[in-house]
């Protein structure tokens, strides 16, 4: 049977899932027998260690998968227990790196799980809501861009050095991002990205500040100041060229349906938070 690329690529992505599973319920002894909480019908052993059938569900993050290719799903889950079961036998348990990966991967995840719970409940934005947001915006969701952009190190000083000499005209936008993007496959091109975007793309994808930046520049060849992105780099866009939008309203609104409710769902997130932050006791150990 040939194997579903789709299955093996989710199955690759989640293989700190599986050894996260197998970490956790790990018990203190050598001599004890690593086991994982029952959940359905036992599908296989490993070395006496059962796959169960609600594990499908965790490793393909909930994608439903069909009888046939269970199976699939199921070997390539043997072939990382048994990678798994002879990493133990190496000691690889014991490894203080390895450790604090794992605790955090568990922290992060139980936390992120928590709120998930919470927002579940958080209603859907109303009609009002879109239409409002929709006019304030219209202008820029009338348009599609092209940009090319800059990915620099949380560096300010350095990121205005490099504006500057774009600026200055000693150098091209082109051939900065080739040298010094830490982006390589847009730097190769001189920053280019080969993508239209619509507005708010790139904010659904985790590039808010960007997508903003990018919507904001007028002209053609127009170049952002330097800007700190959510993951902490700086960044300078290049507007390369815009046209006019193809989506219809009832597209554009479907959209911000999922956009405002994640919205909704970050600043209930944030409030949450702040409140938990001013009930603790939180004490910064810096040295100045």
């Amino acid at each position: 049977m040939k194997k579903d690329t789709k299955i093996i690529t989710i199955l690759v992505l989640s293989l700190i899932v599986v050894i996260l599973l197998g970490y956790i319920v790990l018990k203190n002894t050598q001599e004890e027998k690593v086991s994982l909480i029952p959940s359905g019908k036992v599908l296989a052993t490993v070395n006496g260690m059962n796959i169960y059938d609600g594990l499908i569900a965790i490793v393909t993050q909930g994608q439903q998968v069909p009888e046939e290719n269970k199976k699939i799903v199921v070997d390539e889950l043997i072939d990382n227990l048994l990678i798994y079961q002879e990493a133990l036998k190496n000691g690889i348990e014991n490894d203080t790196n390895l450790i604090n990966q794992l605790e955090l991967q568990k922290i992060i995840t139980l936390a992120s799980k928590y709120m998930e719970n919470k927002i579940k409940d958080l209603p859907a934005p109303t009609q009002d809501e879109i239409d409002a947001y929709y006019t304030l915006n219209k202008p820029n969701f009338e348009k599609n861009v092209k940009i090319a952009i800059i990915v620099l190190p949380a560096d300010k000083g350095y990121a205005d050095s490099i504006y500057n000499l774009i600026k200055s005209g000693k150098k091209s936008f082109e051939s900065i991002a080739k040298e010094v993007s830490l982006d390589k496959q847009t730097g190769q091109k001189g920053g280019l990205i080969d993508s239209w975007f619509t507005f708010k793309q790139l904010t659904s994808i985790g590039f808010s500040n960007i997508d903003s930046v990018a919507f904001s520049l007028k002209n053609k060849n127009e170049i952002s100041t330097p800007f700190v992105e959510v993951n902490g780099t700086y960044n300078i866009v290049k507007l390369i060229d815009f046209k006019p939008s193809n989506l219809d309203q009832n597209t554009i609104r479907g959209m911000l349906l999922n956009l405002l409710y994640s919205e909704k769902s970050k600043s209930y997130i944030q409030s949450y938070t702040k409140q938990l932050r001013e009930k603790a006791k939180i004490e910064y150990k810096f040295e100045n």
